[in-house]
């Protein structure tokens, strides 16, 4: 599917838990798991709430503590034929000591590595085996072992946790090759600005606490762990008393429960292991002054980030402080957007969030800027945080602010797993599964004096720690004097009573519009088969009903994208994609902007390889009002210029956040190698010489004369609507829209490589990272699903590439096989990041098993896993609105048909080994490859260095 070229917030949800999952911390299979994050007032742990070996159920979720203090959360969810399962161990790297940074998240792998019953690489085989995923998070506080999978499977699945959980082996030949994976994990964190400077800030804003170190550790612990060490921290924090079983799906509680009971009910009863107290009794004390740490780096534009110390968890103000993230720093009409980047175009990107641990935490604001903006930069963002200490904020704003926050409830219904994340963090936290019903009344009550009371207590540049990354070559730019001196700037116009020249004068926009609702709001669960419906003027629109959750996604697209680009214009459909929004010939940006957000929905453009368009998520409650706002972008996107020149910036930010990592800068290689020709080996952000000279007028003749055709228009909603009325409605919106015909782009044709191509490029950083591909197949290809089938072999935690290079070699932490197929002949690709005195063991292994696979059948009972975990995935992923609206608007628009990806599963099926090891034979060849290396250089070889590169094949024209 395509590429969102925008991240805008579909309801309020805090990410403040996964980004630093994600950025600071570690996940034991490379994907970081998250919560959304929504945080109570009151004491932690309220052990009433769990009964003693007796049921406690509320609503539809059954809770119980077992004779040996196991926790267990069940709720049943009949939308869908999965099941979601959690455990939940409350230890993470807030309980380590220093010499123990780290062991947690090592440990964590090592539950992977092998029980008594199973092998290495078992574990993950049999759940993809049977269609499911299992992975694993380490956080500040917690260590999260998680499976999603087909409710029929629910049995195993459960066997398989409760496996590892108490089984584990650890071996120690394991443990050696496993702290090798976690230094390349490392080293690529050390690669990537926007995780480093995740490290830098929590080490200046903690200076005792155990939060001041990486998740992840260090090198000088991790590589000393021993065995003796992992099965200490394993007995100690791994007991019942300290654990939670949290499951959500298709199943019958009882008899989950009679499970559960059976797998964990004979792991003996322990103490608490915090009985004694641990690493977090460390408090950290209240921090006196500004901290300020800067620091250069081989990187293209600054990070910027900003850390007030918060309370934790269960302390004050947490419902108060995240009204505050929402207004200040979440959402496209959020203060720090519109004010700092928009308004005064002071930063390409900024955010903020309370992020709320177990122990005191912090609110956090980050921003992407060219260096010689910083100072003013930081001042301005300080001026608008300061300034909410002084005057109330708008009452829409906080109207906005709470209903984000309760529409996340909503939007987190839509999966299994999403409600288990959200049970167990809430469970692990406060001891009550359910206690978002009191954050929720809590946020109600909140109001703007709260909110001026918070921040008066919280935002003091005292209570300040500010870090930056600079590019080396602008360091003497921005260096701590110069930061001191911003700070103290707004510190002296607040003592001087100087904030109201700060604030913005503006009149409060209307409330959102009373609804004329179009859902059918069934409460029972329901799912209708899709409808589609053609327009008279050739619009095509498909409905699909289904009434579990009171939300609505719709995906507008056209054809167009990547492949409609020539080097000359190489870029436009991503700045229409960044434009479309921030504008009509009717509204403004900033109107489109707060009547979305303020109905807890987003809207954004999105362009990819083959399309171009537009999505919408709403609660169903809304969605007629957030309809009428789609259709008017659409058709009448005005590509004003004052937000073309904003646009820019953020994609000139983007392109340049690209250059800054060595996995990008290697994929964006090897594509252009392998495409010299055809568009598909442009970059989809485009290129900065283009992007800086597009106008306002080669963006709507590019959009009004060559896209916007409404037979080039696929229009699909899926959610809690009626599908008549959802016909009515558009046909009123958009029914008197037409235009001339469309014309295909002429396109050159580029033939597969008939030797290989090799291109080398130098950058600053520890790891080598290769991408080794060849062309592939296209979306009507006979060998499309055959080439799927051989990327599951490949692929994945159970597939050949992982447990080789990975698992038995220790070569790599991120290795994978990846396809994507196109209109023309789309890309097969493998990628791995490893240590430069690996880097050629590491091809020899890519290059032995793609030879394997493409000279020996695979098994059956290999192939077969590959199917099962290619549509169990595929069916996971559809419980969300968006992923079924996607799959029949792209599926139509691309000529497949919009009910293509029904037969998905009858078609991996159907896959045979013959055909599979045809389909290698034909794309794998090794003597024509494109290989694209980035890897740290000499000093003298820091720029790119193409290498052995022959001429290509002519190309071929066609319309």
């Amino acid at each position: 599917m395509e590429m969102t070229t925008k991240q805008r917030m579909a309801g309020a949800i805090v990410i403040g838990a996964m980004l630093l999952a994600m950025a600071s911390g570690a996940g034991a299979w490379g994907k970081g798991g998250w919560t959304r994050k929504l945080k109570p007032k009151a004491k932690a742990l309220a052990p009433a709430i769990f009964s003693k070996d007796k049921e406690v159920k509320r609503e539809d979720t059954l809770m119980l503590e077992l004779d040996n203090g196991l926790r267990v959360v069940i709720r049943e969810n009949h939308a869908a034929p999965v099941v979601a399962l959690d455990v939940w161990v409350n230890v993470g790297s807030g309980d380590e000591t220093d010499g123990q940074a780290g062991l947690a998240h090592v440990h964590e792998h090592m539950l992977f590595k092998g029980t008594e019953r199973r092998a290495v690489g078992e574990i993950a085989r049999e759940v993809e085996g049977a269609g499911g995923d299992i992975n694993a998070f380490t956080s500040n506080d917690n260590t999260v072992y998680h499976i999603v999978i087909a409710s029929r499977f629910f049995g195993k699945a459960l066997d398989i946790l409760a496996d590892f959980i108490q089984h584990s082996s650890f071996d120690p030949v394991e443990l050696a090759k496993e702290e090798e994976v976690v230094m390349e994990e490392l080293r690529r964190r050390e690669d990537n600005p926007g995780q480093k400077i995740y490290r830098h800030l929590f080490e200046t804003a903690y200076k005792v606490h155990p939060y001041r170190r990486p998740i992840i550790g260090y090198e000088e612990t991790v590589k000393h762990f021993t065995r003796d060490q992992i099965v200490g921290f394993y007995r100690q924090w791994y007991v019942p008393k300290n654990m939670i079983v949290v499951i959500v799906g298709d199943l019958n509680a009882e008899q989950a429960l009679a499970l559960v009971k059976k797998e964990f009910g004979p792991m003996p009863k322990t103490p608490d292991p915090r009985a004694g107290g641990s690493e977090r009794d460390a408090k950290e004390p209240p921090q006196p002054e500004l901290r300020v740490s800067i620091h250069p780096q081989d990187i293209s534009e600054t990070y910027l980030y900003l850390g007030f110390h918060t309370p934790a968890f269960t302390g004050p103000d947490l419902a108060e402080l995240d009204l505050l993230s929402v207004i200040l720093g979440m959402g496209e009409s959020s203060r720090l957007v519109q004010r700092v980047r928009s308004e005064k175009q002071l930063v390409n990107k900024i955010w903020g969030y309370a992020y709320t641990p177990r122990d005191p935490g912090l609110f956090l604001v980050g921003a992407q800027l060219n260096t010689g903006k910083a100072p003013e930069a930081l001042t301005e963002v300080l001026r608008q945080m300061f300034l909410v200490k002084h005057q109330p904020v708008e009452s829409w704003e906080l109207a906005k602010a709470k209903l984000q926050l309760e529409a996340d409830s909503d939007y987190s219904r839509e999966t299994v797993q999403g409600q288990a994340r959200k049970l167990g963090y809430f469970a692990s936290l406060t001891g009550d599964p359910l206690y978002e019903e009191k954050y929720l009344a809590r946020v109600k009550e909140v109001n703007s004096e709260d909110l001026m009371r918070a921040a008066n207590k919280y935002f003091m540049s005292q209570n300040l720690s500010v870090v930056a990354l600079v590019p080396d070559k602008d360091a003497r730019l921005f260096t701590p004097a110069i930061a001191e001196a911003a700070v103290q700037r707004v510190d002296t116009e607040e003592a001087e009573g100087k904030s109201d020249s700060w604030a913005e004068k503006e009149t409060a926009p209307p409330p959102p519009p009373a609804p004329e609702s179009i859902s059918a709001s069934a409460k029972a669960v329901e799912v209708r088969e899709p409808v589609r419906f053609e327009l008279k003027n050739g619009i095509r629109l498909i409905v699909k009903e289904r009434h579990d959750v009171p939300l609505v996604a719709v995906r507008a697209a056209f054809l167009g994208g990547l492949r409609y680009e020539t080097p000359k214009d190489n870029g436009i459909n991503n700045f229409i994609a960044y434009a479309i929004t921030e504008g009509t010939s009717t509204r403004t940006a900033k109107e489109i902007h707060q009547a979305i957000e303020g109905m807890a929905g987003s809207i954004a453009g999105f362009s990819g390889r083959n399309s171009l368009g537009v999505t919408l998520e709403s609660l169903s409650r809304y969605f007629d009002p957030s309809l009428e706002i789609l259709a008017d972008v659409l058709q009448n996107p005005a590509f004003p210029r004052d937000e073309l020149d904003k646009a820019r910036l953020i994609i000139l930010s983007n392109i340049r956040t690209q250059k800054d990592l060595p996995s990008q800068v290697a994929m964006n290689g090897f594509r252009a190698a392998l495409y010299p020709h055809h568009p598909y080996g442009l970059n989809v952000l485009g290129s900065e010489p283009v992007v800086q000279k597009l106008s306002q007028a080669d963006l709507q003749n590019y959009y009004y004369q060559r896209l916007a055709r409404p037979e080039n228009l696929v229009i699909a909603v899926t959610g809690d609507v009626d599908a008549k009325a959802v016909k009515k409605r558009v046909e009123a919106l958009l029914g008197d829209w037409f235009g001339e015909p469309m014309q295909p782009p002429e396109l050159t044709e580029d033939p597969a490589p008939e030797e290989i191509r090799k291109v080398v490029e130098c950058m600053d950083r520890n790891q080598s990272n290769l991408v080794l591909g060849f062309q592939g197949a296209t979306l009507q290809s006979p060998e499309r699903y055959p080439l799927l089938v051989l990327n599951g072999v490949l692929s994945s935690m159970g597939g050949r590439l992982f447990l080789e290079l990975r698992d038995q070699q220790s070569l790599a932490y991120s290795v994978y096989a990846a396809s994507e197929d196109g209109l023309e002949p789309g890309f097969l690709w493998v990628y791995i990041g490893t240590a430069p005195d690996k880097e050629e063991t590491a091809l020899a292994g890519i290059l032995a098993e793609l030879d394997r696979i493409r000279t020996e059948p695979v098994p059956a009972d290999e192939l077969q896993r590959a199917k099962n975990s290619l549509i169990g995935g595929f069916e996971i992923d559809l419980q969300r609105n968006a992923s079924q609206a996607s799959h029949l608007a792209f599926d139509e628009i691309y000529g497949l048909g919009y009910r293509d990806s029904e037969r998905f599963a009858e078609r991996v099926q159907a896959v045979t080994s013959e055909e599979a090891l045809k389909a290698a034979e034909k794309y794998y060849p090794l003597s024509a490859y494109v290989l694209s290396v980035v890897k740290p250089c000499p000093e003298e070889q820091k720029k790119a260095a193409p290498v052995k590169k022959k001429p290509h094949k002519k190309p071929r024209r066609r319309k």
